[in-house]
């Protein structure tokens, strides 16, 4: 059967009408895609970093709240945390490793009433101490003050033996950051007993002088038998230690 010329004619131009459709209806839905993708990526980028809240603090009588907030999200920097009390902040900026502070990186000891102690701390710094006080109305000054001090003897070493009935533990003097001190002097020690139970001293690595042990290791026999390795920064030599529970 033959075709006539109009005939062909019409579905030629029948196929490019429907051919330009297809094309603008492709087209259309890409270029919605496109307005689509664009305004998630702008809302993202203008979206507010939330906070988050690590510590709410009240004194003894609930009539004081102490606020600790990490600002926003990290990127590449350490986390900056905002110390609050009523209208008065203060700003600090913890080495933390570039990770997000947790609640237990924070503490506030209150004193009494009107007075805390607020520790901040960081993987790669010494711990921060600020000092509250309740503001005088007159004065209206700033409650918030970094301090520096010696905060006692805290411990950097664990160890359980085998079955976990014996326990050693290693401390040291710890100051505040900015505070200058001879860490490397102060001698290592050592304190024993039953896990879960309270410590005692047992004795202490009194070094050279300095002192300059660079890490420790601790070494189980049994549940009652243990040495603790002490190595040198400068290798010339290890101290050692053996104990031995009654």
């Amino acid at each position: 059967m033959l075709i006539a010329d109009d005939e062909i004619e019409y579905q030629l131009e029948r196929t490019k009408v429907l051919s330009g459709a297809g094309c603008l209806i492709v087209g259309f839905i890409l270029l919605v895609a496109i307005i689509y993708s664009v305004f998630v990526l702008t809302s993202k980028v203008n979206q507010k970093p939330e906070d988050t809240y690590l510590v709410v603090s009240k004194s003894p009588k609930q009539n004081h709240t102490i606020k600790v907030v990490q600002k926003g999200t990290l990127s590449f920097g350490d986390p900056n945390v905002v110390i609050s009390y009523e209208n008065f902040k203060i700003q600090r900026v913890i080495n933390n490793h570039r990770k997000s502070l947790m609640s237990s990186d924070i503490s506030i000891n209150w004193k009494n009433n009107d007075e805390a102690t607020i520790l901040l701390s960081g993987e790669r710094q010494d711990p921060e101490v600020i000092e509250f006080n309740v503001p005088d109305k007159v004065s209206n000054s700033n409650p918030f003050q970094v301090v520096q001090k010696e905060l006692g003897l805290f411990p950097f070493k664990k160890s359980e033996s085998p079955n976990h009935v014996n326990v050693v533990e290693l401390r040291k003097l710890t100051y505040s950051k900015g505070m200058l001190h001879y860490n490397d002097n102060v001698p290592i020690q050592v304190y024993y007993g039953k896990v879960r139970g309270e410590l005692r001293k047992y004795s202490e690595f009194s070094g050279s002088n300095p002192y300059i042990i660079s890490s420790f290791n601790i070494y189980w026999k049994d549940d009652k038998h243990v040495t603790i390795f002490g190595d040198q920064y400068d290798k010339s030599g290890t101290e050692f230690m053996e104990v031995e529970f009654k």
